[in-house]
């Protein structure tokens, strides 16, 4: 009963010190198939993206409701992705497909396709536009061919991201 009591306390502690952290860090559990399974958290980088990096954020509510996000994610779900595009690159879209060319590069990567409908044959919006990233945005997507990510809900501020780390 005694190791059962300790056992108690310590959880209680460690949800404590947890509860405590997260007042000043961000981190969470992705149980999603559009990025790996697990526990992320917030590195102590926030200053600078870089392709690859892990990302955390928010839609604002106006494009929640362009996109139907209720459809795909939890109203005021923390979104898990990963940067595909930083200012000055060039997104193009041919034949639904999306082209990223990095600032300064001849040669551009494909990163999915904007599909027509979902998986549930509901119509699909993009908010996505052919164009230069702004200074203030970044293109967030996923290699999981489902995904609801930027080819749907257009490209993030940088203000509104977390940079994340897989545990």
């Amino acid at each position: 009963m005694k190791k059962l009591s300790i056992g108690m306390s310590f959880i209680a502690s460690f949800l404590v010190i947890l509860f405590g952290f997260s007042r000043f860090y961000s981190f969470g559990f992705n149980t999603t198939e559009s990025m790996e399974k697990g526990f992320y958290y917030q590195t102590v980088d926030q200053k600078t993206l870089n392709y690859g990096d892990i990302i955390s954020f928010r839609l604002s509510e106006e494009t929640a409701e362009k996109v139907h996000a209720e459809r795909y994610v939890s109203p005021h779900q923390k979104l898990l992705k990963f940067v595909a595009g930083l200012p000055g690159d060039k997104v193009d879209i041919i034949e639904n497909q999306i082209c990223v060319t990095p600032k300064g590069k001849s040669i551009a990567c494909v990163w999915g396709e904007i599909k027509e409908k979902d998986k549930d044959g509901n119509n699909t919006v993009s908010l996505l536009q052919p164009c230069i990233i702004p200074q203030n945005k970044v293109l967030a997507m996923t290699a999981h061919r489902g995904s609801f990510d930027s080819r749907y809900f257009g490209l993030v501020d940088i203000s509104t991201v977390t940079k994340m780390k897989k545990f």
